[in-house]
């Protein structure tokens, strides 16, 4: 007798270590990356930080295919901040110099990064979207401006179709080697009620099936169906009862890697995976003989797996002296 759904990736031809990952979209973009990165697997994510809905994700795309940096005129000032409408909050700072810089840094890398990329994933989270009554455009972040200065609306899976779809072959034109995994966040907008964020996800699976549908390079990532069905527990969630917690996405993550990564993949995985261990090991005292020792085997360990993988980014590795 079974006791829980299973759900299963479609099997596919597996990634490999050599191939950079770009990710865009909802903060379960920022839990899955955080995972490659710890792989050491080169990556690149939400160049514009944090992006809900599809609309944003699209004309992001179509700004760094255009590669039209941000000039002054693309800020604006609020309560002693510059910042963008295009993103997140993080970006903002109180020279406008500063905020422009750190943009561009970003976009630049970005650029470069999304024409090198072998896999581009995609995860939409919201069909809701706000859209600037000044410029008529939608926003990425609304940054708590006045709420006077938007008009909300719910996106319908034509209107997403018709903004992704032109982009996405677009970027595969581009780069022709690129697949698109894309996937509906698992995240619940609650703030929308019950209902409107059912809704709202309703319209984002419409139109990612769509594009799976029109897009050849195209793949669906079933991580909401496996939120919402396999993992239906609230053990699986945070205090809040609406973000996943580790134990869901180290689980989302398991079938993800089983799928994409072949048996050599998870070999280099399990050696990074000591290492990474290794290096989060916290002594009592750093001087003693026993760590020295301890921290001479982690370098000779660290040296031997940057020249196995050289094409990993080890650049974030912790420095042992």
């Amino acid at each position: 007798m079974n006791f829980r759904t299973e759900i299963k990736f479609a099997k596919t031809s597996p990634l490999v270590l050599k191939q950079t990952i770009f990710s865009m979209g909802s903060c379960f973009a920022d839990n899955m990356s955080e995972i490659l990165k710890g792989y050491r697997i080169p990556t690149c994510t939400n160049p514009f930080g944090i992006t809900y809905n599809p609309l944003s994700i699209a004309s992001s795309l179509k700004r760094l295919l255009s590669k039209e940096i941000y000039k002054k005129e693309d800020l604006i000032e609020d309560k002693n901040l510059f910042l963008s409408l295009d993103h997140h909050g993080d970006f903002s700072k109180p020279s406008q110099e500063d905020c422009l810089n750190g943009i561009n840094s970003s976009f630049n890398h970005a650029h470069d990064c999304l024409l090198e990329a072998s896999v581009l994933i995609l995860t939409l989270g919201t069909a809701y979207v706000y859209r600037d009554r000044q410029s008529h455009k939608v926003v990425n972040n609304c940054h708590r401006l006045p709420a006077s200065r938007f008009d909300r609306q719910l996106i319908k899976s034509n209107e997403i179709l018709n903004d992704l779809s032109p982009v996405l072959r677009q970027v595969t034109e581009l780069n022709p080697k690129l697949r698109i995994l894309i996937s509906v966040s698992p995240i619940r907008h609650l703030r929308d009620s019950f209902s409107q964020n059912t809704l709202s996800k309703a319209q984002l699976i419409t139109a990612a099936h769509g594009l799976v549908e029109e897009i050849p390079q195209v793949e669906y990532l079933p991580i909401y169906e496996i939120m919402m069905d396999d993992l239906r527990d609230y053990r699986f969630y945070e205090a809040d009862m609406i973000h996943p917690n580790q134990v869901a996405i180290d689980y989302i993550w398991q079938q993800f890697s089983n799928t994409y990564f072949d048996s050599a993949s998870h070999l280099a995985f399990q050696k990074i995976d000591k290492l990474n261990q290794g290096l989060s090991h916290r002594p009592r005292n750093i001087e003693s003989i026993e760590y020295l020792k301890f921290t001479e085997k982690l370098k000779k360990r660290t040296e031997e797996l940057q020249q196995q993988y050289p094409y990993l980014n080890w650049s974030d590795t912790l420095k042992l002296d």
